[in-house]
């Protein structure tokens, strides 16, 4: 390192993943390709041994097994928004009236 040339960087990749649906994945680790439910294991293993702390990954590893037996909640909440002009007050009207489109234009 000291007094010697540098070497040059090489990058190698160790390993793709993707998840591409509910139990199904591909995954390419050191040369070897893996798809279906054992790529899928392998990338939420993965996942989660990147989680910081302990607690988020207990808490990701308790909640994947109820993602699989129960389906996801779709709630709606209506909620009423006020306007964003108040009653009493007005939109501005423009100085310059423009004809609407499609009509023609009179001459001046």
């Amino acid at each position: 390192m000291f007094g010697e040339p540098p070497q040059p960087f090489r990058f190698r990749i160790l390993s793709l993943l993707a998840s591409i649906g509910r139990c199904n994945a591909v995954a390419e680790i050191l040369g070897l390709n893996f798809s279906g439910v054992v790529a899928w294991c392998l990338w939420r293993g993965t996942y989660l041994s990147k989680l910081p702390g302990i607690q988020k990954k207990v808490r990701v590893a308790l909640d994947w097994p109820l993602d699989l037996y129960f389906s996801k909640d779709i709630v709606q909440l209506l909620t009423s928004r006020s306007p964003t002009v108040s009653g009493s007050e007005e939109a501005p009207t423009p100085a310059v009236k423009v004809p609407p489109t499609g009509a023609a234009a009179s001459p001046s």
